[in-house]
């Protein structure tokens, strides 16, 4: 399944910030769930251009991930939809300034 088919796309702390998943994500248009503790505090690249990352992310801390990560990611499927869709929205807002 490619990224521009899904959904949700995974972000866990072992990615390199640096590296372009994360871009990779927002430029297939999929939410990025984002399980790190502190991902935007060490290294976004675009962070100066883009200040609301909680508009169109998901983050889930490593310590509810770690106890159990299935019911983690309940969170976010089970969101209603009407926020998915803002969030969708707020993230193809910012595609083109990537």
């Amino acid at each position: 399944l490619s990224l521009s088919k899904s959904q949700f796309c995974i972000m866990i702390r072992s990615d390199d910030p640096a590296r372009s998943r994360f871009y990779d994500a927002l430029s297939a248009g999929c939410i990025p769930i984002i399980i790190s503790d502190g991902f935007f505090a060490y290294g976004l690249g675009y962070s100066r251009m883009i200040h609301n990352f909680d508009t169109f992310t998901i983050s889930i801390p490593e310590s509810n991930w770690l106890v159990h990560g299935p019911s983690s990611l309940m969170f976010a499927v089970s969101m209603p939809r009407n926020e998915l869709r803002l969030m969708h929205q707020s993230l193809m807002n910012v595609r083109p300034k990537l």
